[in-house]
């Protein structure tokens, strides 16, 4: 049982969302190092086609959750960095002009991103799959973060229990122990939001835009 579970706080009711806008800070918490104002498009999901780009001029930063055509990375990436992971229809590498986000800590803005890419192992052969055991012993001394994302949910109110779009219970004690203001993931086909802890967990489908401001 994780701590949220047992002290009954943490995992909040999943709605659906009423904005594609998020500002910090988050209740409760403050960014650790924040220095600026940052505008982040966040992307996933993109494998069926059905969105396109918006017009990324005023952004900072995107953030590719996984599964999308990492050409679409490559042209954007000239223009705004891109932090990335990759999903489990990925099966390209990045371009050099993308971040690569995976068991990787960068520093932006003041603030650190962290992430972990692929998915649960659904099926025995695919890209980028991973079991409980191989997730948590990845993440075991990792350390803090500000903004961590993933493809896969973290176990709680944002998966789907369908057998491919399970949470990792190890990014659940990830989020628990290291307690960072956003966990961000796609994977799932919803865009959902809940409170784990002091964490906000977002799921995106499609886009999503998060403003980030240290208040102190």
């Amino acid at each position: 049982m994780s701590r949220c579970q047992r002290e009954g706080r943490g995992f909040e009711p999943h709605r659906p969302l009423q904005s594609t806008v998020y500002n910090s800070p988050i209740p409760g918490r403050s960014l650790k190092a924040g220095k600026f104002k940052l505008k982040i498009l966040c992307i996933a999901d993109w494998e069926t086609g059905e969105f396109t780009m918006p017009d990324i001029s005023g952004l900072d930063l995107i953030l590719s959750l996984g599964d999308i055509d990492q050409r679409e990375l490559e042209r954007v990436s000239w223009q705004v960095p891109v932090f990335a992971v990759h999903g489990n229809h990925d099966w390209l590498g990045f371009p050099q002009t993308v971040t690569n986000l995976h068991l990787k800590k960068e520093n932006f803005g003041g603030y650190v991103f962290a992430g972990f890419e692929g998915s649960w192992m659904y099926k025995p052969v695919g890209n980028y799959l991973y079991t409980e055991d191989e997730v948590e012993t990845s993440l075991k001394g990792f350390g803090p973060s500000d903004i961590f994302i993933a493809h896969n949910p973290p176990y709680g109110p944002t998966q789907i229990q369908d057998m491919v779009h399970n949470g990792f219970r190890a990014f659940t004690s990830y989020i628990e122990k290291e307690n960072p203001a956003y966990f961000i993931h796609g994977h799932t086909h919803v865009n959902d939001e809940a409170i784990i802890g002091s964490t906000r967990v977002l799921s995106v489908y499609g886009m999503r835009y998060l403003n980030l401001e240290r208040r102190d």
